[in-house]
């Protein structure tokens, strides 16, 4: 084994988190009870000729589990944040589920051959935002445009998933992923790993391709 990355799930209780993973690694849906504090899925891809093992951590989205998962944010290479399209509240608590991410994930940097030194570079873990439910169209509360807006303003992705019916499963797990390995060659390469354009010309360019995530 090449590499090992830790990709975290994140998201309000409801919203299909638990039901992305098991589509994602059993290819079969199942309505599942709330998790109760953190599960993992674990799989090893072959990704540009390494051999990486991926471990997805799928957290507790109940408010009295919420101090136990944020324990398990540390070493966190990326995350999954998801909210359902049908459900306005778990959009407005993604905010937060972002903040505790990167409260714990950001990493501050000196940047020496700068001329603004000794001012922070913040190194971030890639994030995609995921507005699961997408088959459920009819009863969006939650627009694309508002989606997308918001991700960009937060260096994020996003894209539109169902686990019901699978769209968008797979390349979502693969999106993160991607983001992740092409962080983790930048750094190694000894380059500043900082992604907010990228991951803004990223959301830009699925937008032209066919005016939707989903």
């Amino acid at each position: 084994m090449d590499r090992a990355y830790k990709l975290i799930v994140l998201g309000q209780s409801g919203v299909g988190k638990t039901n992305l993973l098991h589509r994602w690694s059993s290819g079969r849906f199942d309505n599942f009870t709330a998790t109760m504090s953190v599960e993992f899925h674990a799989k090893l891809f072959k990704v540009q000729g390494l051999l990486v093992k991926v471990t997805f951590w799928d957290t507790a989205g109940q408010e009295k589990f919420r101090a136990i998962s944020h324990s398990y944010y540390r070493g966190a290479h990326g995350a999954i944040l998801v909210f359902d399209i049908t459900d306005r509240k778990s959009f407005g608590d993604v905010q937060g589920w972002l903040g505790d991410f990167r409260k714990t994930t950001d990493v501050h940097l000196e940047q020496p051959s700068s001329p603004l030194y000794g001012t922070p570079v913040i190194q971030r873990a890639p994030v995609l935002l995921v507005g699961n439910k997408c088959d459920l169209e009819d009863q969006r509360e939650v627009s694309v445009e508002e989606a997308i807006e918001f991700a960009k303003s937060e260096d994020m992705m996003y894209l539109e998933t169902s686990a019901s019916n699978g769209k968008n499963v797979g390349k979502a797990f693969q999106v993160l992923l991607s983001e992740v390995h092409s962080k983790w060659k930048l750094a190694s390469s000894g380059e500043n790993s900082i992604f907010s354009k990228g991951l803004v010309l990223k959301l830009e360019e699925d937008k032209k391709d066919d005016d939707c995530p989903c």
